[in-house]
């Protein structure tokens, strides 16, 4: 019998690689196998995107694999149970209508109306396959914000699938953000649209705004590892 925990997300590298069992939420629950399938070609699918130290393997390893092989890799993740039970996402478009009418107030709201829109949409249903929804996103739901933090932080390293760069990347705003921006704009994120997952403090993103700072013998020597 597997370990409850196995393969179920842990933090590495100020990275939070997410769940890949089938929790409806935080897992490959939304996902379909060619969902995953896309995703390990591509980079990306249409709840999505690679981030992190998985460009490394997008960019050096399984678009190279056969289709049976990718296949039977989706196959085999889309045969974990759930770690918990969690209700389905459910989209609500309330967030969508006051963001478009002017009349969202909630910290954050106006950072993301001003910042984040333009790739994410207002609907926060993105733009696949180029930039990923935020609504329903596995990542977005997750327990841990660490991703999200160190992504609006730092963005986003190229994904360049077998010679070809993608068209869209993350980029950072820990120059243009403070602390309390980003947690604001990522709290806002991750409980708007339906999404449903705790706030986001200040000091954590200072954690890790210090934890990735590229100037830091930390960073240097996680680099080198």
């Amino acid at each position: 019998m597997l370990d409850a925990c196995y393969l179920s997300g842990a933090l590495l590298d100020a990275w939070y690689a997410p769940d890949l069992r089938g929790d409806l939420r935080t897992g490959l629950g939304s996902w379909s196998k060619d969902d995953v399938v896309n995703f390990l070609k591509q980079g990306h699918n249409k709840g999505g995107t690679a981030f992190g130290s998985m460009i490394d393997v997008l960019n050096n390893s399984t678009p190279y694999m056969s289709d049976s092989d990718v296949n039977a890799i989706a196959a085999y993740l889309k045969s974990l149970p759930a770690t918990s039970t969690q209700p389905a996402f459910a989209y609500d478009d309330a967030t969508t209508a006051a963001l478009r009418n002017g009349h969202e107030s909630q910290p954050g709201a106006a950072i993301y109306a001003t910042t984040c829109s333009a790739c994410h949409g207002f609907d926060a249903k993105g733009f696949s396959p180029y930039t990923p929804a935020l609504a329903g996103n596995p990542v977005v739901l997750d327990h841990n914000p660490s991703s999200l933090i160190n992504l609006v932080l730092n963005g986003s390293n190229p994904l360049v699938v077998k010679g070809t760069p993608d068209a869209y990347r993350m980029p950072q705003f820990r120059l243009q953000l403070s602390d309390q921006d980003i947690a604001d704009v990522v709290t806002f994120v991750r409980n708007g649209w339906g999404n449903q997952a705790p706030p986001v403090t200040a000091a954590e993103v200072a954690d890790l705004r210090k934890t990735t700072d590229p100037t830091s013998d930390r960073v240097i020597i996680l680099k080198m590892r």
